[in-house]
C-alpha cells in the first residue's frame, strides 16, 4: 500500500509557497483524473486502515490546511468537476477572519478564511472537515490544559457547525511530540503532519506523512507510487529541514497573543 496525501493551503497567485497557482491546481486535479486516481477523505482512509480493508489501486487524499476561502471559491468548483472530495483543516477561532493568527510570519500574505456558512455548504457537498486547533498554536509549547482546550474546542466547534463528527487532525506547523500525540489520540482517529512521504504499511495513524503541493510538479503525478518519487521526497525533506533551521515556519515569540477569554468568546459566537 502506498497512498499519497497531498497538502494544499490557499489557491491563487500570491508569491508564497503556501499558495498554489490556479492553473497548477487545475492541472494537478485534471492529471490525477486522467491517470485514473480516485479520492477519498482522510477519515475514510484511516477507517479503512483500521479495519484492514484493502484500498483500491490509485487512491489518494487531498487536504487543505487552515481553511482558506479560496477552497470554496476556486478549489471546490474543480473538485466538483471531476467528482473529487477532500479534507479541510480549520482553525476554528479564525473562521470568517483572516490568517493573521499569533506567530504568523510577516512574509505570509494576509488572506481570508472560510466562514461557517461556507463550511456548512461544503460539508453538505461531501467535503470533510478536520481540526487544526482553534488558534494555530505550536502544540509543543503549550501547557497540558491549554493543549486540551485547543484540541477539544476546535473539535466541538466543527461538530456543532457541520452536524458531523470531527475525526481527523492536522498539527500546526507539523510540530508534535510523544506527549502531544498522546493527547491527540484522546480526541481523534488519526492525524497528519508535514513530513514528506506517502502513507504505507509502516505509517503511524497519528503521524501520517503528506506530499506538499509546492513540490508536486504535475509531471510527477504518473510516478506517485514509484520508488523514484519516494527518493525525490526524501531529498526534499532533508533540504526543507535545513531551511527551517534558518527560516522557521512561525515566530517563536509573537508580538500579540489573544487571551483565553477572547478566544472562548469567539468560539461561543459561532
Amino acid at each position: 500500500m502506498r497512498v499519497p496525501i497531498i497538502t494544499y493551503h490557499a489557491i491563487g497567485d500570491k508569491n508564497s509557497p503556501l499558495w498554489t497557482p490556479v492553473e497548477v491546481f487545475e492541472e494537478h486535479i485534471k492529471t490525477l483524473w486522467e491517470h485514473g486516481w480516485r479520492t477519498i477523505t482522510l477519515g475514510e482512509l484511516i477507517a479503512k486502515i483500521r479495519s484492514g480493508k484493502n484500498l483500491k489501486e490509485k487512491t489518494c487524499v487531498l487536504t487543505f490546511d487552515d481553511g482558506y476561502e479560496s477552497v470554496y471559491n476556486l478549489a471546490w468548483p474543480q473538485l466538483q468537476k471531476y467528482k473529487f472530495t477532500a479534507t479541510v483543516f480549520l482553525i476554528t477561532s479564525y473562521c470568517g477572519k483572516t490568517n493573521q493568527w499569533p506567530g504568523q510570519p510577516d512574509t505570509v500574505p494576509e488572506e481570508k478564511l472560510l466562514n461557517w456558512n461556507q463550511v456548512k455548504e461544503l460539508s453538505k457537498g461531501g467535503i470533510e472537515f478536520g481540526a487544526h486547533t482553534r488558534s494555530h498554536a505550536s502544540l509543543t509549547s503549550l501547557t497540558p490544559d491549554r493543549l486540551i482546550e485547543e484540541l477539544a474546542s476546535s473539535k466541538e466547534s466543527i461538530e456543532r457547525n457541520t452536524g458531523k463528527p470531527c475525526r481527523v487532525f492536522a498539527y500546526p506547523y507539523g510540530d508534535y511530540s510523544s506527549a502531544v500525540v498522546n493527547f491527540v489520540r484522546r480526541f481523534f482517529d488519526g492525524a497528519v503532519g508535514t513530513n514528506l512521504g506517502s502513507v504505507d504499511d509502516t505509517s503511524s495513524l497519528y503521524m501520517l506523512p503528506r506530499i506538499d503541493a509546492y513540490y508536486l510538479n504535475p509531471r510527477w503525478i504518473p510516478q506517485l507510487q514509484r520508488n523514484r518519487f519516494k527518493e525525490y521526497l526524501r531529498l526534499r525533506q532533508a533540504m526543507r529541514s535545513i531551511r527551517r533551521l534558518v527560516y522557521p515556519d512561525y515566530q517563536a515569540q509573537p508580538a500579540a497573543v489573544e487571551s483565553e477569554a477572547e478566544l472562548s468568546r469567539q468560539d461561543s459566537a459561532t
